[in-house]
């Protein structure tokens, strides 16, 4: 399964985004009106970290005096994110996101944000894959048995 299949079967919808130059009040706003997880932080139309709602509660607890107004996304956001293609392997991105310990998963198209897909987004279909495939080969084992036997 590639991600592209991921994101149509998923309905997963586009990547909500936040400038640089935005504080995480400006954030977790956006992340609540957008019911989401997590936002691309874009400077010049380029990706150049996540901000996700652990960056929020890290956020919360690293800077405990100060308002969340006050405090850039910069400051608070997960640099250098680990990102997908459309045509990528589900298989092998859930692989790569549990090494890493990351929930999200940017996808790009081109150098643009397209999405952002969780790793429980990707697991249950992947895991339906596999369920579907066991099943196959259950079968196939069942008729060598049956072939065998007569």
């Amino acid at each position: 399964m590639r991600i592209v299949d991921l994101l149509l079967q998923q309905k997963i919808p586009e990547a909500q985004s936040i400038t640089t130059g935005q504080h995480v009040a400006a954030a977790a706003e956006l992340m609540l009106a957008a019911s989401t997880s997590a936002l691309a932080v874009l400077q010049d139309d380029r990706l150049v970290g996540i901000f996700t709602s652990w960056d929020l509660i890290r956020c919360h607890t690293a800077f405990p005096s100060r308002k969340f107004d006050e405090i850039p996304v910069t400051h608070a956001m997960s640099t250098k994110p680990i990102v997908a293609a459309p045509d990528d392997s589900v298989a092998a991105n859930i692989e790569i996101m549990l090494k890493a310990r990351i929930g999200h998963l940017p996808v790009l198209q081109g150098s643009r944000v397209a999405h952002i897909v969780t790793l429980s987004e990707m697991v249950g279909p992947y895991l339906s894959e596999l369920t579907a495939e066991l099943r196959d080969l259950h079968g196939y084992l069942d008729d060598l048995q049956e072939a065998r036997e007569d």
